[in-house]
């Protein structure tokens, strides 16, 4: 946790926060007469229906178009004219932000050179790069412009 600049006490975050909606929804189920057994079994179907199924199915198709929408592979020929900075593709528009990059890691050139920058902080770290070489933001658009003019045409 620590080599990913991730808090120890976010895990006791979570695990409180799940602990308590789940004894709720067990005591809720219990005060309206179900048996403690069968409002437990509840819990658990639930929580797998919430947490697991949307993980196996959903989550992978996701992270698909997150990971190709993130980096432009060059041709097999051309791979020694491949830099950081001209097959990383920065996204971080409301949609991006919303549904593929919620972390942060649309920001995907600031992700790979500095990857021990919590994901919430990517977005200062590309906007102070920017400030200290204008030229970069013209390189982002011009990447991200590419890359969307070849999704067009396929």
């Amino acid at each position: 946790m620590k080599a990913i600049g991730t808090n120890p006490s976010n895990f006791i975050l979570w695990l409180v926060w799940h602990s308590t909606v789940l004894s709720g929804f067990i005591l809720f189920q219990i005060s309206i007469g179900d048996s403690a057994e069968n409002a437990f079994r509840k819990v658990v179907i639930l929580w797998g229906l919430f947490w697991f199924l949307p993980m196996v199915f959903v989550l992978p198709f996701i992270r698909f178009i997150g990971e190709i929408s993130e980096h432009a592979y060059p041709p097999p020929d051309r791979s020694k004219d491949a830099t950081l900075f001209n097959t990383t593709i920065t996204n971080h528009g409301f949609l991006n932000k919303l549904l593929i990059h919620p972390t942060g890691d649309g920001y995907h050139l600031v992700h790979h050179l500095f990857p021990s920058i919590p994901g919430w902080r990517l977005r200062t770290m590309h906007n102070h790069m920017i400030e200290l070489e204008p030229a970069l933001m013209t390189q982002i658009i011009e990447r991200r412009t590419l890359s969307l003019h070849k999704c067009s045409r396929a």
